[in-house]
Formats: structure tokens, sequence, C-alpha cells
């Protein structure tokens, strides 16, 4: 009996040592990835802006052109929960400014379409309110017009050119809203005579 019971215990000890031996040899398996909690979503990948803009010519600039407005279509793709890159693109219609001397009267006015791109650095905030730095480069397609009065006579002529164009800005997303400030360089190569002040207020309509 005791026999019996030792060759039993044997190959009890035996089997447990082969199915260890078997499961230490096998690559353990990983977890599968854990299903978003009820209700949770990804945060939208890509979001579309209006935005009504204003542009205030500085400087030299404000001597060829008055005050700007218009209206862009804005796009901000998300890249973390700090970066996303923008890109921008619309038309701004400039206002004509003039100059009166001795009897002859010269107005001017610049209009111009950026498309631009660059990224957008947020600096602090919640996913509600957030405030954000942003920096973009681009073309600007400008449109000049001039005319020339002189005692009855007068001429006028326009043209148009493309610049390389950057702008800084800072703002503030409130939800829906995106409002910022920053500057226009219509030409990185003369930024002390094309600079201009901007302005916008933006609206978000779509969110993929």
């Amino acid at each position: 009996m005791i026999a019996r019971i030792s060759t039993l215990a044997l190959t009890v000890s035996a089997l447990l040592c082969a199915t260890t031996a078997r499961a230490d040899g096998e690559p353990q398996k990983e977890a599968p990835p854990e299903a978003p909690a009820p209700g949770e979503s990804a945060p939208p990948v890509l979001r579309l802006y209006g935005e009504p803009i204003v542009a205030v010519p500085m400087g030299a600039l404000a001597s060829v052109t008055g005050p700007g407005v218009g209206a862009l279509l804005a796009a901000n793709y998300r890249l973390s929960d700090t970066w996303q890159l923008t890109g921008r693109a619309g038309y701004v219609a400039g206002s004509t400014t003039g100059i009166q001397v001795s009897g002859i009267t010269v107005q001017s006015s610049l209009s111009y379409a950026p498309v631009l791109a660059g990224a957008k650095l947020y600096l602090a905030g919640s996913d509600v309110v957030r405030l954000y730095a942003a920096g973009e480069g681009g073309l600007l397609f400008v449109t000049n017009t001039a005319s020339v009065d002189a005692e009855g006579v007068s001429a006028a002529a326009s043209g148009t050119s493309t610049h390389v164009c950057g702008a800084l800005s800072a703002g503030l997303e409130l939800d829906v809203l995106d409002v910022s400030v920053g500057l226009l360089a219509a030409d990185v190569a003369h930024t002390d005579t094309t600079t201009a002040g901007l302005f916008s207020l933006g609206f978000r309509f779509a969110s993929l």
C-alpha cells in the first residue's frame, strides 16, 4: 500500500514539474487593450473655423493703405494635447488712404489674400478655456490700387504681386470661439514697412 502511495506521489510530482516547465517555457501573452469607458470618446483631430478679421497697417504701411476687413477659413489639426498644426486662407480688403499736396491728391489701397500654415502651442488652461501662442508662414497675394487727381485731371493704376509673409499671434479659445491678436509681416524681407496688426474672432463650425 505504502509503495503504491509513494509511486502515485512520484507520478503526481512528475506531472506537476512537467506542467510548470511547460508553462515557464510559453511566452506570456499581453493583456488586450482596455476598452474606453462608456461615454468617453477620443478628442476631435480636425477643427474648422470661420474667422472675421481686421488688419490695421502700422508704420510706413499706413501711408499706402487704410485698415482692412475680411474673413479667413482656418483648420487646426491636433498633434497632441499641447500642439496643433494650423492652416488659414482668405481675403482682406483694404480701405483707401490718401494725401493732398499743392492741389494734387494721391490715394491708394492694398488688398491681399493670405495662405498660411504653421503651429499652435497651448500654454495654459482647460478644455473649455485655453491660452495659446501661434506662428505661421506662407504666401500673400497682393492687389494694389492707386489714383492721382491734379486740378481735374486724374489717372489710376493697379497691380498684383506675391510675397513671402509671416505672422505671430496669441489667443484665447473659449469653447467654440477663438479670439486672437497678432502681427502680420506682408513681406518678411521688409518687415519694417509691411507690418500690420491683426485682430480676429473665430467661430468653430465643425469638429471631425
